[in-house]
């Protein structure tokens, strides 16, 4: 494995960034109006943060787009590596597709939606980085928390 190689294997698996993807959601969905159920980070292909079931509908794209963009900007802004931030969103990117095809929402539109929202969550990552900060120390340390550690923890900044 080359230097680059194993640079990228080392922060695909890094809990710390795990941890700050998954708050990065978290924190974001709090300001967003959102219930969290929970949020794990246990390892590489077992995070997630769990909120309240939103109906697909063009209504809720623009914020659904912003939270599932944050995990990604959360990397973002701890890394400084674009590549870093993209190997932890996945399923995120997953997820986008599958809504705008649940939406019918051909590829050009699919780019004015992300381009609307993802300076949202690079926003909402910066205005809330101690709390982000705060919630990945926690989810390093515990693996998860309920939406009420989620709250608490940021109560507390």
């Amino acid at each position: 494995m080359d230097e680059e190689s194993e640079r990228l294997w080392e922060a695909q698996n890094s809990r710390k960034l795990l941890a700050i993807h998954e708050a990065g959601h978290a924190v974001v969905a709090v300001h967003l109006g959102r219930t969290i159920v929970k949020v794990v980070a246990t390892g590489r292909n077992n995070c997630y943060t769990e909120t309240d079931h939103r109906p697909v509908s063009k209504e809720m794209l623009h914020d659904e787009l912003v939270l599932l963009f944050a995990g990604h900007q959360a990397v973002q802004k701890e890394t400084g590596n674009e590549i870093f931030a993209n190997s932890h969103s996945g399923f995120d990117w997953i997820h986008m597709d599958e809504l705008f095809n649940a939406l019918s929402i051909g590829q050009e539109d699919q780019r004015i939606w992300a381009n609307k929202a993802r300076p949202v969550a690079e926003k909402l990552v910066n205005a809330n980085w101690s709390s982000i900060k705060k919630v990945a120390s926690i989810l390093e340390r515990d693996d998860q928390m309920t939406g009420a550690d989620v709250s608490k923890a940021i109560s507390e900044q």
